[in-house]
């Protein structure tokens, strides 16, 4: 009944339709997780295989847990693992059995895709959101305190603020560009063409700082003197070449 109504709104009420699904999503990973089965077990390798998986699925459940990005997480749950005794162990069942069949999913899509042409058209974002997983994970690879953006022009008279923490372009020569290589690597295993955003990113990248230096939020103008983080092509090519 739940559905039949959702499907008669004129727009899309997604949390509402993210917790339909969840439900079924939880029983679904409920019944798979009970008793031995081949399905388990295929389960079970996929998480064996992917050493961070575990690591992800806890933190998005301490997430669910305290109802809080990780900058505000007390200083002992910024050490990994997080304990169990931080989350509901559900809910990071939840999340492992989800990033399974996701994967499974787009396997089989991009199996299906190649099969009729060059394969999935995918997208590699600009940055991710400061309280991720991947920042919390990692935060020695990302420029904590600063947002990646763009200057004023005749369009955006205020600039843009595009809220994702950029990553450190030091740090991450520094670690032989590892975690940039490695978010290449999980996209070209199903893409058959993938979608720089932003490719300009490569050599330079526009950085606000948080709380003032160079920009202002709301009606005030913002500064086009704004610091701008430097890559140098020649630095960061070889690491899209070498995925």
């Amino acid at each position: 009944m739940e559905m039949a109504g959702l499907r008669q709104e004129s727009s899309v009420d997604y949390r509402r339709l993210m917790g339909l699904k969840r439900g079924v999503l939880e029983e679904l990973a409920k019944t798979v997780l009970a008793a031995p089965s081949e399905r388990r077990e295929v389960f079970r390798r996929y998480v064996d295989g992917h050493p961070d998986l575990d690591s992800y699925a806890r933190f998005r459940a301490t997430v669910e847990t305290r109802k809080e990005l990780w900058p505000q997480w007390p200083a002992q749950l910024l050490e990994q693992p997080l304990p169990e005794n931080e989350f509901d162990a559900r809910a990071r069942d939840y999340h492992l059995y989800c990033q399974w069949i996701a994967e499974e999913q787009m396997a089989l899509l991009a199996g299906q895709a190649r099969a009729a042409g060059p394969g999935l058209y995918l997208d590699l974002p600009l940055g991710v959101h400061p309280g991720g997983f991947d920042v919390w994970r990692q935060p020695d690879v990302f420029a904590l305190g600063v947002a990646g953006g763009a200057p004023p022009d005749r369009f955006f008279t205020s600039g843009q603020d595009w809220g994702f923490t950029p990553q450190h372009p030091e740090n991450i020569s520094g670690q032989g560009y590892g975690h940039f290589i490695a978010c290449l690597r999980h996209h070209l295993r199903h893409a058959g063409v993938l979608r720089i955003d932003h490719v300009m990113g490569l050599h330079r990248l526009y950085w606000i700082p948080k709380g003032g230096g160079g920009w202002t939020r709301g009606r005030e103008p913002m500064s086009n003197t704004g610091p701008r983080s430097s890559t140098p092509f020649s630095r960061s090519s070889p690491a899209v070449t070498k995925r």
